[in-house]
Order: structure tokens, then C-alpha cells, then sequence
């Protein structure tokens, strides 16, 4: 499977939109992006892998303090409250500006990392350029 930047500023923005540090797996699928689905899945997977996701108290490598539990073979959501770690929150902020993201499609092959750490980049450069730093 490839991932799909869409898909992932979408899931993230549902963190950003939140009034609460914290959001439930079952908002992401209320959203549409459940966890649970082949898409899904992936996609959070790799938020989590990254460390961009935590548990309240900071855990972000064991996926069932993030909200997954093995059941014959599956993987079920069990509505964890989960937030964006501070990196994943510079992921999302980056993917959240427009004129970046456009940009960052455009390299949606390469690594995640690889993607956050030129998305930060572009962030500063534009806010640079905006309050007149450059």
C-alpha cells in the first residue's frame, strides 16, 4: 500500500479541529478515517511508528495503548483517547498549510520523515517571507 497524503492531512486535521487536547480512535472513524480499515490502518500506523501519536501518559510505540486490540486474528478499536505528540503536531501543522502541502505532494513517495523535516522547512521559509525575515 502507498501512502496517501490526503488521506493523512485529513486524519490529522481531525486532531487539529478538536476542542480537547485529546480525541478518541472512535472520532477518527466518526470522521471517516477508521483505524480499523485497510486505509486506515495503514495510515495510523505509520503516524504511530513516526512517534506522532500518544496516549495520556506519552506512549507512542505500543499500538494497543493507541487503541488497537487483536481479536481472532483482527484488529478492533477500542475508542482509546489518543493526541498528536509534538512532532506529530509539527506534521500536521505542515500539512495543514496549503501553499506547503502542495508542495509536499509532490514528493509523497518519499520517506515520512524525509517529508515532516521538508515540510518544516517550507513552513519556516513561508512564515519567514510572510513577517518580512528574509
Amino acid at each position: 500500500m502507498v501512502k496517501n497524503l490526503e488521506y493523512m492531512k485529513g486524519m490529522l486535521e481531525v486532531f487539529l479541529k478538536a476542542k480537547t487536547p485529546f480525541i478518541s480512535t472512535k472520532d477518527l472513524a466518526n470522521a471517516g478515517y477508521d483505524i480499523c480499515s485497510n486505509e486506515g490502518m495503514f495510515h495510523y500506523l505509520l503516524l504511530i511508528e513516526q512517534g506522532y501519536i500518544s496516549n495520556k501518559d506519552l506512549i507512542t510505540d505500543d499500538i494497543t495503548k493507541l487503541g488497537y486490540m487483536r481479536h481472532c486474528g483482527h484488529m478492533l478499536d477500542m475508542g482509546t483517547d489518543v493526541r498528536l505528540s509534538a512532532q506529530g503536531q509539527e506534521f500536521a501543522q505542515a500539512l495543514n498549510e496549503p501553499t506547503v502541502f502542495e508542495k509536499l505532494k509532490s514528493m509523497s513517495d518519499a520517506p515520512l520523515s524525509t517529508i515532516k523535516d521538508v515540510g518544516l522547512e517550507l513552513t519556516k521559509a513561508y512564515l519567514k517571507k510572510k513577517f518580512g525575515l528574509e
